[in-house]
Order: C-alpha cells, then structure tokens, then sequence
C-alpha cells in the first residue's frame, strides 16, 4: 500500500451529516499541567492507606485460607484495592513525569520491536499487524522508554477496538521537520464526540466510557519530546494516531 507524504485528509460526519474537522489536537498544555498538579496531590492522599488497606486484606486472606468463602470474599476486595492503587499509580506517572534522556534512537528497531509485541497480543484476536518503515530517516534523539510507553499505549488503545479480519498498520517515514510513526486501521471509526477529547485524562474512547490515562501519558511524552500526536477518523473505515518527532540533522 503506497502512502502520500503527507498525511491524507481525513473526516469525521456528526449526527446530522455535517463535516467535521479531520484532524484533532490534544489537550492543551496549561489544562494538563492544572490536572498535574491536581493528580499528584491526591495520588499523595490516597498512596499511603490504600497500601496498608491492602496488605492487611493479603494478611486476613492469609489467616482465614481454611475458610475459602471468605478467603474469596478478601481476595475480591483485594483486587479492587490493586485497581484504585493502579490508578494513583498512572497519576502519578502523568504529574511526575521524568524530563526525556536526549539519546540517539533507532527508531526503526523501536517500531519492529512495538510491531512484535503487538502482533503476539493481536494473534488470538486474528487481528493482523503489518510495518511499513522507510529507510531514509534523520537523526531523531530522545528518551526510548518513554517512547515506546507511549507508542505502545497508542497500538493498546487501536487494538482494543480490533476484531478478526481487521488490520492495524504501523508506518515510519520522513516527515517535513523530522519523521512519523503512523498507526493505521480499519477498526470501528472514533466517535467525533470522542475524537475532540482523546487525549484528555480519563477520556472514554471507541470502546470504552473510560479510558484511564494511557493516552495523556502518551501526549505529555511526545510534547515533552518536542513533538505532537494528532488523531484522525473517518467513515471509510480508517482510524490514524499520527506521531510527529522532530529530527536534529
């Protein structure tokens, strides 16, 4: 599949059939920071009792092993506790955010490493994933972890909403100040409703009325790279993220 050098003009119809704006930024930079500063002070709050809550739910469950109804009864509990830790633990990852190593990437490898991962996790789905990567790329430095998390995140979020017989299509090339790494598929279409405040903490998504904050992680690393995800969904069906890094040639 040949691909433009720019990123096709794509469109999302409302409910009444009127045009809707292609592409769409995330959200923007001073409405992340306030949430960072929110998130962090109650990720602080909660932390501390959630974890002894749930060490003595591990320790009853322990103690009363021989009595399975209530041993399962605790375990339950225990395991909403580790969801409202997981929680305050992706806020916190989104208000602390580490400043990005500035190393050289080889981002091809980036990409075929995210391409394998994604393509074990979309096998019992018979979902397929294909690269297309270009050769020519310029310098691109950064941090790799934070990258990757944010890529994957990316790949996670398309490949929720994937069935059998659909692909999901992952794309590196040179872009005009730098390069591209562009998720492609033919899943169900974002919801325009939806596409305007993806990036947003706790945002719903095609699948999902919550999302968690997977996504504006994913935003806050690109920025901070000096970058920008923009995301695009039309009625053909075609759904892009579009992840655009600057290059230091």
């Amino acid at each position: 599949m040949n691909y433009r050098t720019e990123a096709p003009d794509l469109t999302v119809l409302n409910a009444d059939g009127f045009q809707m704006p292609s592409e769409v930024e995330s959200a923007s930079s001073s409405c992340a920071e306030e949430f960072s500063q929110f998130a962090a002070g109650v990720a602080a709050r909660i932390n501390t009792p959630l974890a002894i809550v749930s060490c003595w739910l591990q320790l009853l469950g322990s103690d009363n092993a021989a009595n399975f109804a209530l041993a399962e009864k605790l375990r339950l509990v225990k395991h909403e506790a580790d969801r409202i830790a997981e929680t305050t633990s992706q806020l916190l990852a989104f208000a602390v955010q580490a400043p990005p190593r500035n190393e050289r990437l080889d981002v091809a490898w980036l990409i075929g490493e995210l391409s394998r991962v994604s393509s074990v996790r979309c096998r019992r789905k018979g979902v397929k994933v294909t690269t297309d990567m270009a050769s020519d790329l310029p310098a691109v430095f950064g941090d790799e972890n934070q990258l990757r998390q944010a890529l994957d995140a990316l790949a996670q979020h398309s490949e929720a909403a994937l069935g059998k017989g659909c692909t999901l299509e992952i794309i590196l090339r040179r872009a005009a100040s730098g390069i591209e790494v562009i998720l492609q598929d033919d899943g169900p279409t974002i919801p325009a409703d939806r596409l305007c405040g993806l990036f947003a903490p706790f945002a719903p998504t095609r699948v999902s009325q919550y999302d968690g904050l997977s996504l504006a992680i994913a935003h806050a690393i690109v920025r901070n790279h000096r970058g920008k995800i923009t995301a695009a969904s039309d009625a053909t069906p075609l759904t892009q993220f579009v992840v655009s890094l600057p290059s230091h040639e």
